[in-house]
């Protein structure tokens, strides 16, 4: 689908964003009801709108979520915060190298370790084919309209952590999402940046 197609499409549900292409894998599973607070989650045990098995599978995925996103906040992702912000162009160099060191040091880490993090298991996979501020297009119809979804996914500008997201299905190929860490939102706002700036640059290429 192209990116004028998908703009328009996200303008009629009054979502105001740019979109890049991109190709990417994601994982995801469908959710009962948003698990963001252990005390609904166990509500909803107890007035039985939630079975036990639900109510455990979502509280696991609530977790993992909080731990993903205590894993990536860390120094690196300060120093990817200040790089993007930074005037000082000798500044700026010095943090670029320090956050490709740490990423090869991560990779070496990750390599020995046979990195021990274990994910839960999710119910599909499938493939990104464009990105957004906010939304995920998908190049399949995986998901029902209105569904509430957990899904993770990595992105080359950080491809040493795992982004784990809520969603909700606009539509049966959208997702919007409902609930980032804020550190992975800059990280994906600036991999949308990155792609616009390669697309422009691409374009004046193809002018000269």
């Amino acid at each position: 689908m192209r990116e004028q197609n998908l703009v328009e499409i996200l303008r009629s549900y009054d979502i105001q964003t740019r979109v890049v292409e991109c190709f990417l894998a994601i994982e995801f599973t469908e959710l009962t009801q948003y698990p963001f607070k252990r005390e609904s989650l166990d509500s909803s045990l107890e007035s039985r709108k939630l079975t036990k098995q639900e109510h455990d599978k979502e509280l696991a995925f609530l977790q993992e979520y909080e731990m993903l996103g205590e894993s990536a906040n860390d120094v690196v992702s300060q120093a990817l915060y200040a790089h993007s912000r930074e005037r000082d162009t000798n500044n700026a160099l010095v943090l670029e190298l320090l956050i490709q060191m740490y990423k090869k040091i991560t990779k070496i880490e990750q390599f020995l370790l046979k990195d021990s993090r274990i994910l839960l298991p999710l119910q599909q996979q499938g493939g990104i084919v464009a990105l957004g501020h906010g939304v995920i297009c998908c190049g399949e119809e995986y998901f029902v309209s209105d569904r509430i979804y957990y899904a993770r996914f990595c992105l080359p500008n950080v491809s040493w952590r795992t982004i784990s997201v809520f969603a909700r299905a606009i539509t049966n190929t959208i997702l919007r999402i409902t609930h980032i860490h804020s550190h992975d939102n800059s990280a994906l706002d600036s991999y949308i940046v990155s792609k616009e700036m390669e697309q422009l640059r691409q374009k004046r290429i193809g002018n000269d």
